[in-house]
């Protein structure tokens, strides 16, 4: 996941994420938007970069929708490979 956001840091202008930031006091919880999307990961490894990231002003903490990912994983699956497969364009 960290070589993951490391790459958003250094292309800001990827399409793969609408935004993202990290919140170091949720022991470095990196949340992101996508598709309509809020996911979550916690306890990321935070490489020179990402710690760099997470001092600066673009790093703005958003509220959370609270939305748990486990009821909309299988959505979120079949829309990624409808995606994969050309049938939905992102």
């Amino acid at each position: 996941m960290s070589k993951f956001i490391d790459f958003l840091i250094q292309n800001s202008d990827t399409p793969f994420v609408d935004s993202f930031y990290i919140n170091q006091d949720e022991n470095n919880c990196a949340y992101f938007e996508t598709f309509g999307f809020q996911i979550s990961f916690h306890n990321i490894h935070v490489s020179d970069d990402i710690a760099e990231f997470m001092s600066s002003e673009n790093n703005r903490i958003k509220d959370w929708r609270g939305i748990k990912l486990q009821k909309v994983s299988v959505s979120l699956k079949n829309y990624a490979e409808s995606i994969k497969k050309g049938i939905v364009c992102a």
